[in-house]
């Protein structure tokens, strides 16, 4: 696990709130120029993961990159997995 080009085996955990992601869709409330509310859906940095996604559960958790591919464990698992 040395070599930075070598990805993480994994496994990983996905966050509950945005699923890895890193951010989620939420409804907006805006006034357009006459004045008059609306929304609309717009993209939100996750609160509950904020710069996380998904994290390494490799002792000690690993620094390089993680492949797309890579193992992962269920949103729906509780710690610990």
């Amino acid at each position: 696990m040395s070599d930075p080009d070598e990805a993480c085996p994994g496994p990983h955990a996905f966050c509950k709130g945005c699923r890895g992601s890193g951010d989620y869709h939420a409804a907006v409330l805006y006034l357009d120029q006459s004045g008059e509310g609306g929304n609309m859906t717009g993209a939100h940095l996750c609160p509950y993961c904020t710069g996380r996604g998904f994290f390494c559960k490799h002792h000690p958790p690993c620094r390089i990159l993680h492949e797309d591919d890579t193992p992962v464990i269920g949103p729906d698992a509780l710690p610990p997995v």
